[in-house]
């Protein structure tokens, strides 16, 4: 089962794999403002994690969003790497977003993951104040941004779009590949 929320993200200071957990006092989300104010989640706009109510989520005032490229097969290389606190795969070119409000054209340039162990549900945002076991963040730059360092200066050069991943039975063969390389990075590095 997925889930898809939409997100225009605003992105501060880096961060270090340290400086921020979900379950621990000293680093839970209700902490992460004292090192990062931007993102104190308590501030009216722009803040992370955020708790989605399925009653509000839906804006008619908003065209379809349109995903360009995300049902077919690229060729090329792409990047599977552990940066400690997400797996991130690093995409070529072909994959792109707008519409659904959002003001331009978004080039995809990566996909990372946030799950939890057996016993914690590991989505960084909620639906009705519900975990998941994991969710997908595909990043997008906008196309006028010829890189992340660029779009980082631009309060829209990002659109990251969040799925909600749930356990099931079913195979799911979208996800097969990156499956299969998750054992070469199951360290750091």
């Amino acid at each position: 089962m997925l889930h898809l929320m939409l997100m225009l993200s605003v992105v501060s200071s880096a961060h270090s794999d340290d400086d921020f957990c979900y379950d621990e006092k000293h680093c839970d989300p209700y902490a992460w403002g004292d090192n990062y104010p931007s993102c104190h989640p308590l501030l009216e706009s722009h803040h992370s994690p955020i708790n989605l109510d399925h009653q509000l989520m839906k804006n008619q005032s908003l065209d379809s969003l349109h995903l360009e490229g995300f049902n077919l097969t690229h060729k090329g290389q792409w990047w599977l790497t552990n940066q400690g606190h997400s797996v991130v795969l690093e995409v070529g070119n072909g994959m792109q977003v707008s519409g659904g409000g959002l003001p331009g054209t978004y080039r995809t340039i990566q996909l990372h993951f946030h799950w939890g162990s057996a016993s914690s549900n590991g989505s960084e945002h909620t639906l009705d104040h519900l975990r998941f076991p994991m969710e997908m963040h595909i990043v997008n730059i906008k196309s006028t941004h010829p890189n992340l360092t660029s779009a980082l200066e631009d309060p829209t050069g990002l659109a990251v779009l969040g799925v909600f991943v749930d356990v099931t039975y079913l195979h799911n063969e979208n996800f097969q590949s990156i499956s299969n390389a998750l054992p070469s990075v199951a360290n750091k590095g």
